[in-house]
């Protein structure tokens, strides 16, 4: 029968990362506001244009949120010139390439992947295993990743107004966010690196003809 071998990640990577107590300062974040990240490269499929424009949706409605983009590429300075247009500020941060994303991810309260095409998107395994509530498109293999309202929620493609509608809907509940990123910690553990090895085994061992003697 068919089988899908998902790849897997280091679930513990960033569960040692302690941030700096000055990080959101560093980045000119108020302390007071709620941060809404992505890790994502500046390229086409990954949409950054839904993302900036559902944006200035949710800062219009609730000012007390940034949004920091972690990531570079060849569509960096048509972002950041969209985010002139559309008057975003200092609430839409681009934080180009990082080496330490442990740290973004622990100053995120939410993951954000607005791509309008995917493969897997690992960064959204990572935000998982990080415990936190996750909004992508359905896309890809997102919704493998992803059950809409259980673990993540999810949202049509292209389409900014309804991915600020579900992004308001996090921001104003505390206890979504606290379930949501609970539940993704508990359904991520599929994608360990440990898992895919295992079924790897599986698979050879099947192809083989070796019995597993347990």
């Amino acid at each position: 029968p068919f089988q899908t071998f998902h790849s897997g990640i280091d679930l513990e990577r960033y569960q040692a990362v302690k941030v700096p107590d000055n990080f959101k300062d560093s980045w000119g974040i108020p302390s007071d506001h709620l941060v809404i990240g992505t890790v994502a490269a500046m390229v086409g499929h990954k949409d950054y244009p839904n993302l900036l424009k559902a944006a200035r949706i949710v800062i219009d409605e609730i000012p007390k949120v940034t949004f920091l983009a972690v990531g570079d590429g060849p569509q960096k300075e048509d972002n950041q010139r969209l985010a002139r247009k559309l008057n975003l500020g200092s609430r839409f941060i681009f934080a180009g390439f990082q080496n330490q994303i442990g740290y973004f991810l622990k100053t995120f309260d939410i993951f954000v992947l607005a791509s309008k095409l995917e493969g897997l998107g690992t960064s959204i395994l990572d935000a998982q295993a990080a415990g936190l509530p996750v909004v992508a498109c359905r896309t890809g293999g997102i919704p493998e990743m992803i059950t809409d309202g259980i673990n993540g929620l999810l949202v049509s493609p292209q389409q900014p107004e309804e991915l600020a509608r579900v992004l308001l809907k996090l921001i104003k509940s505390q206890d979504l966010r606290i379930e949501l990123g609970r539940q993704a910690q508990i359904g991520v553990k599929r994608f360990s690196t440990e898992k895919m090895i295992e079924n790897y085994i599986k698979l050879y061992h099947h192809l083989l003809g070796i019995t597993d003697s347990k």
